[in-house]
Order: C-alpha cells, then structure tokens, then sequence
C-alpha cells in the first residue's frame, strides 16, 4: 500500500495549525466565546465590582489574553479577579502547547506513518484508498465476507471519486496529488519509483499470493521441476538472483533539521496583511457615515432657517416686531411659540 511520505511543515495552510487536533482547537474556539459572556457576567453581578465590562471590552480583553496582552480594566472583586487570572493563565497553557508541538515538529527528523495497515487507514477518515480496476484483488474486496474488507470497499474504494484506477501510473499519480493510498505489487512500486522519495510503502503487505509451475497430472516433469528449485533455493542461487534482478529501495531517511522558509510563515505575514485591510475597510466606512450624517445636518440646518426667515417676514406683515411682540392701540402680549403671557 503506497502512500504520499509525511514531511514536516510541507503545507502553507497547514503549517500553524496541525500542532492542534481538532479537540484542541475545540477548547479555543469555546474558550473564545465563552471567556467574553462570563467575564461580563461576573463584573456586573458581584456586588463588590466597581468596573462594569460590556460585552464588547469583554471580547476585546479576551483577544487580548490570546495575544499575550494584559487589560487597562481594574477589577476590585474577588470572582472578577479571580476569572481574570484563570483565562490568563489558559491562554498561557495554550502557547505552551502550542510551542512543544512547533519544536517537536522542527526537532524530530523521523517521519511517523499516519497509519500501518489497512484498519489504520479506515479508522483514520482521511485517505481514499483503492488499486487498478480488473484485477483479482477487486473481486476479493467487493464479494469478501469479512467486515473490514465490507468497510473498506463501501466507504474508501466507491464512494466518488472511485478508488479504482486505470493502472498503477494513474494510481501513483494521484497519490502525489491527494491523500490516496494506491495497493500494488512491491515489485512494480520499486521499479516505477527508483531514486525518488515522495512515495512511501507500508512494510506488511496486505495481501501475498503463493507462485510456481502448472503442469498436467502425474506429469513425469513435475518432480523434475521441484527437486531443481529445491535445489536452487538450498544453495542459496534463488536468494543471489533476487538480490542481483529485484532494484533495491531508495534510502529515503534524512539526517537534517528542516528549516522553516518563506513558505511555512507566509500564512502569518497573510494574516497581518489581512487585519490591516480590514482596518482600512473599517475607517472607509467610518469616513462615509460620518460624511452622510454631517450632510444631513447641514439639509435639516438650512431648512430650519428657511422656516425662520419666512416666519419672520409673516411676522413683519402681520404686526408683529423682531422680538416676537404683536402690537395694537390697547394691549401688547407674546406670541410666541410654547410661550405666551399676556403683558
């Protein structure tokens, strides 16, 4: 079973997180959303807590436990406190697993398996698996009797893409492509992948056919046939044949420290370059509501003195001075508007 040999930090994508597993980054995500919802809950419910956190301080004082940051807030209660310290020191514990696992990866020359048989591949979820369409090892899948094989054949080999190629070119061809694991002779894999080590093979092989000579019954040339290769297999010739004709396996095994390139922190300086494209979506944004609210006031301004000046000149015509007083012969009084007394 041949598949793609495992190397360190070798995706760019995947370069800061596969030092998580999926439980791992579980606990960050529900840490990431719960650490802001108790925080806030705990500063206004403990009657001992000066510092009000709204839900917004709560997820930025939370973002800023993840970057190693402490917070300008002052908690004076104990519960407050106390939480204060405990998502610290989590995320504190979190860069420290985080850390163990980037310098092991850096440190340990050795690559392990993702899998060593074919239950492992299964069990594992996230390999397609299959061989050359035709041969006799499809009919031993498809009509077998044994549940891993059932397994195998129904979850790894039809599902499309279909696990069955054209030929074994084909099958290490998509191995290189994907994570596939493609079945086929050792023989075959040693010939087709000579000097080159992308390609790994699992040592336990998973299927092994007996060989030899068909002749007719009581054939006077079968025991002639089978003392000679008796024969060969003592002195050792068979042995001497197999190691002079069959090509030996690429020595694969690198003694050297991989060094991190461009490659594996480009998703880093992406990240940054990303936040700050975001902040200046951000500010545009601000820029142009700002905008749209000082024009509207400027509208609702000069209106408001349209209105004026035209209520000052029915004023004027109507008897009525600058100040708002109307006049007549006998009494003066205010009319104005939310204001009027009689003088």
């Amino acid at each position: 079973m041949v598949f793609q040999r495992a190397n360190q930090l070798t995706g760019v994508w995947e370069s800061y997180t596969q030092e998580f597993g999926c439980r791992s980054w579980a606990a960050v995500v529900l840490f990431v959303v719960l650490c802001p919802c108790v925080l806030s809950l705990v500063s206004r419910s403990a009657p001992s807590e000066c510092t009000r956190v709204t839900l917004l301080d709560a997820v930025t004082c939370t973002l800023g436990f993840l970057g190693q940051q402490g917070t300008s807030l002052s908690f004076t209660s104990a519960p407050s406190r106390i939480f204060f310290l405990a998502s610290f020191v989590t995320t504190v514990l979190l860069y420290c697993h985080y850390t163990s696992a980037l310098f092991s990866s850096l440190a340990v020359t050795a690559n392990s398996q993702p899998f060593r048989d074919l239950r492992g591949i299964l069990e594992n979820g996230k390999y397609r698996f299959g061989f050359t369409e035709g041969i006799s090892v499809e009919n031993d899948f498809k009509d077998s009797s044994n549940y891993l094989y059932q397994q195998v054949w129904q979850r790894l080999v039809m599902p499309p893409p279909s696990g069955l190629m054209h030929d074994d070119v084909a099958g290490l061809t998509r191995v290189r492509r994907e994570k596939y694991v493609h079945m086929m002779d050792r023989t075959n894999f040693l010939y087709m992948t000579t000097g080159q080590c992308d390609l790994e093979m699992l040592p336990r092989p998973l299927f092994s056919y007996p060989s030899g000579f068909a002749f007719r019954k009581r054939s006077p040339y079968t025991e002639v046939f089978s003392r000679a290769l008796l024969g060969l297999m003592d002195s050792g010739v068979t042995r001497k044949l197999i190691e002079t004709w069959q090509p030996e396996t690429s020595v694969c095994k690198s003694l050297d420290v991989q060094p991190l390139t461009l490659t594996h922190v480009f998703t880093a300086f992406l990240l940054i370059g990303g936040g700050l494209v975001l902040s200046l979506i951000i500010m545009a944004g601000e820029i142009l509501y700002k905008n749209l609210q000082e024009s509207g006031g400027v509208t609702k301004r000069e209106i408001n003195g349209k209105t004026g000046d035209n209520e000052i000149k029915m004023m004027r015509e109507g008897g009525i001075n600058n100040d708002g007083l109307r006049t007549t012969n006998r009494f003066t009084w205010v009319d104005r508007t939310r204001f009027k007394k009689c003088v």
